[in-house]
């Protein structure tokens, strides 16, 4: 075997051995420093605090209590009652007694309208009411004697007018009998004796008139000249004339001798005027005398005919109602005329309507808020007149998002304070709420109206029992929220970061202490129910001589919606949803943690109501904290000597916070 050497290598352990030993140094070094640093670690620095971060578990225990949910909103305030008035008829307004911002009351006149056509209407349904009142009761009531002694005369009368249009038809037929001839030629033979009588009488009358004209015309101092033949007879100047002079005469003599010639006048023309009638006369009865000779006509026949069924009818008609009056009116005759009474009942009072809308009146006590007409406008149906507001009673409109909307129901109670009144709150109840929601600008809402109940509603005893409740936990929630006092603070432990029973509660939450009821304000030690009743009473108090709000003042309404008692509530931050399905985390005894599918009920946004999956006392995890915990040297101080024993225990929970635990 050939072994090699080198002159070097003798060099090379050598050089080795040289680093090793300055290895050994530097760790020597190393060891010595941190040695040093432990020390003054140990001495000096060991009593500044290490900082380490532990992350905690916050549970609360589910509890019976009682949940109030409400809403708290805004809204506008309005009259509970506005009206526009208009006259139901149309005419002229004379007249107007209510003026702009007047306050008015029920039954007030506020103006009025011409009624003179309308009342002639009136007057004329009140006359044909009357007279179908008055058939009525002659219906109604027995015929006296004198009723039934003129219809037997009426049925006399129409009887003797049958038998002379049955005697007419008869002398009608061809061949006339010989006495109507011979009392026709009589007729004709009289009447031509009477003619030249009259004519007889003419020519002595002439001869009178004119020994009358002479007499006259002879006798001295004549005022008037008719003394000539053709002067005669006298015209009517001449006899007024002749009337004058008679009154006033010149002598007695020419006062006689006028009067005979007036009188003379007179009678020479009354006989021309038997003249002409004994002419008349004749040529009636000779007209008379020819008919015989010739039948009548198919008209006349038709004519006389007519008149005899007429006739026969009206003796048929007056025996009827002899009938009917000694036997009564009929029922189907009463109720004819009973349903005439009613026609005409119903025209009068149209038209006593129609003369009643003429005036127009206040349908209600209030303030006019508008007036739409002026004297001497004709206005119609459609004319708004005026507009009346109740500002005796004011509601508060609210509009409310759909997330809101559940639960509101017309009936509850609820507070309201306005801006403009200021350190009055008011006690209001819903009093309609619209299904019908209202979209504008992609956000759906409801309309809620809640009237502002007044002392006089307050004093219905159910009434005060509603908004008394509503308002004393309306109070009790604001009272319990400032004053409300936690549970007992938790046990301390060995273990570094653990906390007593009560120490991971929600946050501002108390302890479960005795008559502790989550969610519940006013109910535990404190006594903070008394405290809303008594808030209560001062509110309704108050309301005895609380001013109104206007129309148009903005409104804070917190409404009741709902109180739930002797229910499980949990915190609502405990709660786990995946779709329709809800869930908790218990924290058992032991501390470990297991989910469990719950079922809910209502919630105010803190607690929710469990109605099943949980029973009383368990706890749930409500969420988790990462808090600092620090620890610190045994010695701080290495002249003090000796160390302290382990870290301290955590922080115990409970402390001020909402009444009830939960909350």
């Amino acid at each position: 075997m050939t072994e090699f050497s080198s002159p070097l290598s003798g060099d090379f352990d050598e050089e080795g051995s040289w680093l090793r030993r300055k290895f050994g140094l530097l760790a020597g070094l190393v060891i010595l420093a941190g040695a040093v640093a432990g020390g003054y670690w140990y001495f000096f620095l060991r009593g500044e605090a290490q900082v380490a971060q532990v992350t905690e578990q916050q549970t609360s225990p589910a509890a019976l209590g009682t949940l109030t949910t409400t809403l708290s909103t805004t809204g506008t305030a309005a009259s509970t009652l506005t009206s526009k008035l208009t006259f139901s008829t149309s005419a002229k307004v004379t007249s107007i007694t209510a003026k702009l911002g007047e306050r008015v009351e029920a039954g007030q006149v506020l103006a009025t309208l011409d009624s003179t056509d309308l009342q002639r209407k009136l007057e004329s349904a009140q006359i044909s009411l009357s007279s179908a009142q008055l058939k009525l009761g002659d219906l109604l009531e027995p015929a006296t004697v004198s009723e039934l002694a003129t219809a037997q005369a009426s049925i006399a009368t129409a009887m003797v007018q049958l038998a002379n249009a049955e005697e007419n038809l008869r002398k009608a037929q061809p061949g006339a009998d010989a006495d109507a001839i011979v009392s026709a030629d009589a007729a004709v033979a009289t009447a031509e004796q009477s003619l030249t009588s009259a004519k007889n009488q003419v020519q002595s009358a002439w001869i009178s008139l004119i020994s009358a004209q002479r007499g006259y015309c002879s006798t001295d101092n004549r005022l008037v000249e008719a003394c000539y033949q053709t002067d005669l007879p006298l015209t009517q100047f001449k006899i007024d004339s002749l009337v004058a002079e008679i009154r006033t005469p010149a002598t007695a003599a020419v006062g006689s001798a006028a009067s005979s010639f007036v009188s003379a006048n007179n009678s020479y023309n009354n006989s021309l005027v038997s003249v002409t009638n004994a002419e008349k006369s004749l040529v009636t009865a000779s007209d008379k005398r020819a008919a015989l000779d010739q039948p009548k006509s198919a008209l006349e026949q038709q004519q006389l005919q007519s008149s005899v069924t007429s006739a026969n009818a009206s003796v048929l008609a007056a025996q009827q109602k002899y009938e009917d009056l000694v036997k009564g009116a009929d029922a189907i005759t009463v109720a004819q005329q009973q349903d005439a009474v009613r026609s005409a009942q119903l025209a009068y009072d149209t038209a006593k309507s129609a003369v009643d809308a003429v005036v127009l009146k206040a349908p209600f006590s209030g303030t006019i808020t508008a007036v739409g007409i002026a004297v001497g406008d004709n206005v119609s149906a459609s004319t708004a007149a005026f507009t009346i507001t109740n500002t005796d009673a004011m509601r508060i409109d609210i509009s409310v998002q759909e997330a809101d909307f559940v639960g509101l129901a017309a009936g509850q109670y609820g507070t309201a304070t306005f801006d403009a009144l200021s350190g009055y709150t008011y006690v209001v109840r819903i009093t309609a709420v619209n299904p019908t929601p209202t979209t504008t600008q992609g956000v759906v809402s409801y309309q809620v109206q809640a009237e502002i109940l007044s002392s006089a509603q307050l004093s219905d005893p159910a009434t005060q029992q509603g908004a008394s409740q509503a308002l004393a936990r309306l109070t009790g929630i604001t009272r319990g929220a400032r004053t409300g006092t936690g549970g007992a603070p938790g046990a301390a432990s060995g273990t570094p970061g653990a906390a007593g029973p009560n120490a991971n509660r929600t946050p501002g939450a108390g302890g479960a202490g005795p008559q502790r009821t989550p969610g519940v304000t006013g109910s535990g030690p404190t006594g903070q129910q008394g405290a809303g009743q008594g808030g209560a009473s001062g509110i309704l108090q108050a309301l005895l001589t609380a001013p109104l709000p206007t129309p148009g003042m903005n409104a804070s309404v917190t409404i009741l919606k709902s109180i739930s008692e002797n229910v499980l509530l949990i915190p609502s931050t405990a709660i786990r949803s995946v779709g329709t399905a809800k869930s908790v985390t218990v924290k058992k005894e032991d501390g470990i943690t297991e989910a469990r599918v719950i079922q809910t009920g209502a919630t105010d946004g803190t607690n929710t109501i469990v109605t099943s999956g949980l029973t009383e006392g368990e706890v749930v995890v409500v969420g988790t904290t990462t808090a600092a915990t620090s620890t610190t040297a045994v010695q701080t101080n290495p002249q003090q000597g000796g160390f302290q024993g382990g870290p301290p225990g955590g922080t115990g929970g409970g402390g001020t916070g909402a009444t009830g635990g939960v909350r």
